[in-house]
């Protein structure tokens, strides 16, 4: 449980924590990565290595698995929804209806 939490005091339990655990959820299913994991030997949080890739506009780090059969613009729904849901500080992240309205559009 502890590894989908920001690590911040002010996100002890609250929705806004919950809404952080939901976009580190989505960033495990866009990149199939853990939570905690370790590049060349140094520990990283998921949320710490994939934001900086998604906002230079790299959406390659999505699954290799997936081999290219994914839609590009459904990709990158999800790494917004999922940045913005694991955005800091806490009060900037959205509620969870406004992320349940954001999946439904374009379905």
């Amino acid at each position: 449980v502890l590894q989908y939490k920001s690590g911040h005091q002010e996100d002890l339990v609250t929705k806004k924590s919950d809404v952080y655990s939901f976009g580190v959820v989505f960033f495990e299913l866009m990149t199939r990565y853990p939570p905690m994991f370790d590049v060349s030997g140094e520990p990283f949080h998921i949320v710490q290595w994939v934001t900086p890739r998604l906002t230079r506009g790299t959406s390659s780090d999505a699954d290799l698995k997936l081999r290219g059969q994914y839609d590009v613009n459904s990709i990158w729904k999800v790494a917004d929804i999922a940045m913005s849901c694991t955005s800091q500080p806490s009060h900037s992240r959205p509620h969870m209806s406004d992320v349940v309205n954001q999946l439904k559009e374009d379905e």
